[in-house]
């Protein structure tokens, strides 16, 4: 799970930047289907109490995004993926946001609108994490640490990548901006 408002607005702005989708940010919170976006994808409305308790219930792990490395370690622990490779490089990071350009007021109506995914994160925060950690166990802070550090040093086979950068931008993007194109002619919306 990311934090409600970090993810809201990281929507807006790949769509608005990467799918080109000629949005503003009144328009796509106004939109409303973006808003609670996580509550409806857990659970399939929007019904916060519902979504927890099929995390409780339904789902064997939940991380948290601004914790990506310690997820990554509580994972493969709660699910016993003995050989699982953890290791990642960071790709598809939006250095243009102006995150820090967007008025209180907005963020404020953001909040608002995102008010079950809010209360979901929480839960996953507050209740769940800390679970996980405990059941870890006390190897937990130095395992972080040493992933930390082959981490920095890890790199993927380039061939790879460049072909699943093909399929990205040849295939998957395409598709991608064709049905949300779909949505909005089938919602009605003008964006």
């Amino acid at each position: 799970m990311r934090e409600p408002v970090s993810r809201f607005i990281s929507q807006y702005f790949y769509h608005k930047q990467i799918m080109n989708i000629n949005w503003d940010l009144e328009t796509f919170l106004e939109n409303g289907h973006f808003n609670n976006f996580m509550t409806k994808r857990i659970c399939g409305k929007d019904d916060p109490d519902l979504a927890i308790q099929y995390l409780k219930e339904k789902f064997k792990f939940v991380g948290l995004v601004e914790n990506f490395d310690e997820s990554l370690l509580l994972m493969k622990n709660e699910l016993n993926l003995k050989s699982f490779n953890m290791h990642y490089e960071i790709k598809n990071v939006n250095v243009k946001k102006a995150k820090n350009e967007i008025s209180v007021k907005i963020i404020e109506r953001v909040k608002e609108a995102n008010q079950n995914d809010l209360k979901i994160y929480e839960f996953v925060k507050e209740e769940l994490f800390p679970w996980y950690k405990t059941r870890y166990g006390a190897s937990l802070g130095k395992d972080l640490e040493d992933f930390n550090q082959e981490q920095h040093q890890f790199r993927f086979n380039q061939a790879k990548i460049l072909l699943h950068g093909l399929l990205r931008h040849g295939l998957y993007k395409p598709v991608e901006k064709f049905l949300h194109n779909k949505y909005l002619k089938y919602s009605g919306s003008k964006k």
